[in-house]
């Protein structure tokens, strides 16, 4: 995946995610970013971006969406060590240790958010609805894709 069309993606995504917060019902959707971060691991073709990328791309979230620029930097960051340094692909593991593992990160998402935006009704209900809304498009997406990983290896 070129630069180029990471650079589109991630545009196209901060559109989107306006339009649902705008439209008041980003608390009840899944995290687009999250699920940007884990389509990349399982679709990309070639080797994932660095951690400077994960780093970059949580801060100009936190800084569009955010008051506060800890949120997403953290929680890409993680992610991005974990992509970069695991010794086992993302599609080797099992499809359980994905879904815990995206549950997990999901939930310190959003309690950071919670914790640094409390004020607001809604987030508490993103902090309980949104990792299981992340966990269910990673299951739609292992069963879409499971046949065409199966044949690669």
């Amino acid at each position: 995946m070129t630069d180029f069309v990471r650079v589109l993606i991630f545009c196209i995504s901060v559109i989107l995610n306006y339009i649902l917060i705008n439209s008041g019902i980003w608390h009840l959707m899944p995290d687009i970013f999250i699920c940007i971060v884990i389509s990349y691991a399982a679709l990309s073709p070639v080797k994932l971006p660095s951690i400077n990328y994960f780093v970059l791309f949580g801060f100009l979230v936190d800084i569009l969406f955010l008051n506060s620029t800890m949120p997403y930097i953290l929680t890409l960051l993680l992610m991005g060590l974990y992509f970069n340094f695991s010794q086992r692909w993302w599609i080797q593991l099992s499809l359980l240790e994905q879904i815990l593992l995206i549950f997990l990160i999901s939930v310190i998402l959003n309690a950071l958010i919670f914790f640094f935006h409390s004020s607001s009704e809604m987030v508490y209900i993103r902090l309980l609805l949104n990792p299981i809304l992340n966990s269910l498009v990673w299951i739609l997406i292992f069963i879409l894709y499971r046949k065409t990983w199966l044949k690669n290896i």
